[in-house]
């Protein structure tokens, strides 16, 4: 049930009371991919947070997730995953799971958001599930 936070840009504003979780600005011009997660974040049943806001021209994409985030959960209900790019690209070919018993929650923000061929989402909650 923990939390994970990835954050990139010029200023980062860790918000430790509010909902936001990080607060994150990034300069006028991003060249390249500011975030990225090649490999695996697991957060049992908690919440991972990927974000890059407010980049105003993007070359590249801003979040890049080829890895595995898993939040899910065998006996509790299944975790939440964000990845917020903002006004930037968001590109995912990995896994992204949040299921549990009553389901998890999935959101992906950005300009332009990208499933590729191996992307895989999971947000099942067995029989009763909602998500």
């Amino acid at each position: 049930l923990g939390k994970v936070a990835m954050a990139a840009g010029d200023r980062v504003t860790i918000d430790l009371y509010g909902d936001g979780l990080i607060e994150i600005a990034a300069s006028d011009k991003v060249n390249k991919a500011v975030l990225e997660n090649s490999g695996a974040i697991n957060a049992e049943g908690g919440t991972v947070v990927m974000t890059a806001r407010d980049a105003r021209e993007v070359a590249d994409n801003v979040i890049n997730m080829s890895g595995v985030i898993n939040a899910s959960s065998a006996t509790v209900k299944g975790g939440k995953i964000i990845l917020g790019g903002g006004n930037g690209n968001v590109k995912v070919s990995g896994t992204l799971d949040a299921s549990g018993q009553g389901g998890g929650e999935i959101d992906v923000r950005g300009h332009d958001i990208e499933l590729t061929g191996t992307s895989n989402i999971l947000n099942n909650g067995g029989e009763n599930g909602d998500g």
